[in-house]
């Protein structure tokens, strides 16, 4: 009876626990999906959405697009335009439908708010204000400060109010006295942090004069990358000579240099728009077109065989050359000729004195019986 009642006690037991469990596990909130974005990566402007360049030519149409990049976020694009407009620069983030989403512009120190003012001359009354943009979206809107501290510089996002809603991750030393020293005379306009390979990289942008300059820094201060606007007067003479010899009647919008070594030079024509790449000897590396028959006439007058080879040149530096190979003459005679056989090796070996040593050994007194070992004469050798 009482083993009966210990069971029913047990299985009442072991039911509300599962109950529970139950209850507890359909209760338990489901965790958010983590937003997946990937790092920007640049493209051409002829990449950009239609609706996008329409939006950007339509808002702003004396500013000048000094590069752009894309990005997606929970499957969704967007595009990243950084832009010139007289004194003022401007980055502009927009959706794939040509909607703008969030712009940030640089603005005079003047500018500020006076709550935001009142904070820098109580807080860091010995610091210079470096720069400043106002950053606008569908949140109210911000104003992100970069003040000069002694030799290292800091960013911080404030409010109207005065109210810091978060710090910006500041350039390494390094990489500060490294631009400084290259660059004297240039204003920094934005910079950013991104991982490659496991390795910190800062992107700066800068202004210098009419010059507008990225660079890539390692966190050691080394430039890793260089691209600089350029007046297509500066462009070298074969450069020049290439242009005028292939792409006549093409207008140059815009021309940059990358790292002393690459030219991008965007061209317009009735076709379209194309960036082309080339060398300092004015050999072209790369093309990117928005019209699919815009073909460069390099193999305008070469057979089929050239031409294929002019268009391989596109995917590399250089195009291949063609080298005609000898013929070979074979003689079937030498081929089909047997092998000379190998002598025997017995027949070449010379005679060899073979000398064999034999030792002999005095017997031991462990095989003499014991009794023998115990008594045995003087002159008894064992």
């Amino acid at each position: 009876m009482n083993i009966s009642l210990f069971a029913s006690a047990a299985v009442v037991i072991s039911f509300f626990i599962i109950t529970s469990d139950l209850s507890h596990a359909q209760t338990k909130p489901a965790k958010k999906k983590s937003q997946t974005v990937a790092q920007p990566q640049k493209i051409a402007p002829t990449e950009l959405p239609a609706e996008v360049k329409r939006a950007f030519e339509e808002a702003y149409p004396n500013a000048t697009l000094l590069n752009s990049a894309s990005f997606v976020r929970d499957g969704a694009a967007f595009f990243k335009l950084s832009t010139l407009d007289g004194s003022k620069s401007r980055e502009l983030l927009y959706a794939a439908d040509g909607a703008l989403l969030e712009f940030i512009e640089s603005i005079s120190a003047l500018e500020l708010p006076e709550a935001i003012k009142v904070v820098l001359r109580e807080e860091h009354p010995n610091a210079s204000i470096v720069s400043a943009r106002r950053i606008v979206s569908a949140a109210p809107t911000l104003y992100e400060v970069t003040l000069k501290v002694g030799e290292e510089q800091e960013t911080t996002v404030y409010d109207t109010k005065g109210n810091v809603v978060r710090k910006v991750d500041t350039l390494p030393s390094a990489v500060q006295q490294a631009f400084r020293t290259t660059y004297p005379n240039a204003e920094i306009l934005a910079f950013r942090k991104y991982e490659r390979d496991g390795f910190a990289r800062w992107v700066v942008e800068s202004k210098d004069g009419k010059v507008f300059r990225e660079v890539i820094y390692a966190e050691t201060g080394s430039a890793i990358k260089i691209t600089e606007s350029l007046s297509p007067l500066d462009l070298p003479e074969a450069i020049k000579e290439t242009l005028a010899d292939n792409f006549t009647g093409s207008t140059i919008e815009r021309v940059k240099r990358t790292t002393s070594i690459e030219y991008h030079v965007d061209i317009a024509d009735s076709l379209g728009t194309s960036e082309l790449a080339l060398d300092a000897s004015g050999m072209l590396l790369d093309l990117h077109s928005d019209a699919e028959n815009a073909q460069p006439n390099l193999a305008e007058h070469t057979s089929e065989t050239e031409a294929s080879l002019a268009a391989a040149s596109k995917v590399g530096a250089t195009t291949p050359i063609r080298v005609k190979l000898p013929e070979l003459s074979i003689d079937s005679t030498v081929i089909a000729a047997p092998l000379p056989e190998k002598a025997k090796v017995d027949s070449e070996k010379k005679e060899k004195r073979t000398i064999i040593i034999r030792r002999y050994y005095a017997p031991s007194l462990a095989w003499v019986p014991p009794l023998v070992r115990i008594w045995r004469p003087r002159w008894f050798w064992w």
